[in-house]
């Protein structure tokens, strides 16, 4: 089974750091990473400064901070989809312009919301709205979730 985690900004412990990611995303979440428990808790996302990566499950610090909504069994398409995509550079410049002022900039490098965005896509197998990938920020994948009925979950670590 495989879930997507959201960050809350309290997790960050700058507070400089906290309200720009804050101020980027819209909202309180300010990451997201997708995790697969059948490949021993692997996470995908897109990190600062390599880009898209799978990289094995650590215990988060304020694990109570993350929201987690279940993805279902998807686990095998979503490892290929990031083992397709591993490499692709992080986009720090796309993301400031994306984010902040809203410009719908397209680029071959992603951050993080964009990827998971771009790999629940990729499955097929959820009705997600269309949108500019690269215009989604954490917190607004985590409301199409939300609105879309994704159950939230515990998660299974």
């Amino acid at each position: 089974m495989a879930y997507i985690s959201f960050q809350h900004k309290d997790t960050i412990q700058s507070s400089l750091r906290r309200g720009i990611m804050a101020s980027g995303s819209g909202g309180e979440f300010v990451h997201c990473e997708i995790v697969l428990s059948q490949f021993g808790n692997l996470i995908c996302s897109s990190w600062h400064p390599k880009g898209v990566e799978i990289r094995q499950y650590e215990p988060k610090l304020y694990p109570h901070l993350w929201e987690n909504f279940d993805l279902g069994s998807v686990d095998n398409e979503l490892y290929q989809y990031f083992l397709e995509k591993k490499g692709t550079l992080y986009t720090l410049p796309g993301l400031l312009v994306n984010m902040i002022f809203n410009a719908n900039v397209q680029s071959s490098r992603s951050f993080c919301s964009q990827i998971c965005y771009e790999a629940l896509r990729h499955t097929n197998r959820y009705n997600l709205p269309e949108v500019i990938s690269s215009s989604i920020s954490p917190q607004d994948l985590k409301e199409i979730l939300e609105t879309h009925n994704f159950n939230q979950i515990t998660p299974w670590q």
